[in-house]
């Protein structure tokens, strides 16, 4: 009988240390913080082809940029925009964007190398671009940051102004 109530003792106890185990995990994790930043691009066309038998036109592009804020530093992007044109020749209707940038950048003071995952989409009838952002990794000591957000026009041409969400995790 000591026996099981030894046992039994010991589940309960091993039990509950699993149980807190896995709420501890979750309270090591920051607060999400609102974070601001711009990016000021140059971009350098690669290739352009038609896509298929479409009027529409897939071009490689190299983007480089300066950010500045919250998130801080110099990117490389390899980006492919696909314009898509309206049966008007020559009149473009819509243009998507997507691009990985590799950031060399500092936040809250640490610094490493961010892969950030841009998409956007630009309407004939705008100069700039809608879209979003997410932190894909990080190194160094970016190497736990987390977050995501939007973009769009910053009302300077060539700049655009992101806003979102960051967190370290342990």
């Amino acid at each position: 009988m000591k026996r099981k109530n030894a046992l039994s003792a010991i589940l309960l106890v091993l039990g509950m240390t699993l149980i807190l185990s896995m709420f501890m995990s979750v309270a090591f994790a920051s607060t999400p913080e609102t974070v601001n930043f711009t990016s000021t691009q140059t971009w350098t066309i690669l290739s352009g082809r038609r896509a298929g038998e479409s009027d529409n036109v897939i071009l490689d592009v190299v983007v480089n940029a300066i950010w500045v804020g919250d998130i801080a530093g110099t990117s490389t992007s390899d980006s492919r925009w696909v314009l898509h044109y309206l049966p008007t020749p020559g009149a473009v209707g819509t243009t998507n964007l997507r691009g990985v940038n590799t950031v060399s950048a500092t936040v809250d003071g640490k610094s490493g190398t961010l892969i950030i995952l841009l998409t956007a989409s630009r309407h004939a009838d705008e100069v700039e671009a809608d879209g979003t952002w997410v932190i894909l990794s990080g190194t160094d000591d970016l190497a736990n940051l987390h977050g995501h957000g939007t973009c769009g026009p910053s009302g300077t041409p060539g700049v655009t102004a992101y806003t979102g969400q960051i967190h370290w995790d342990p």
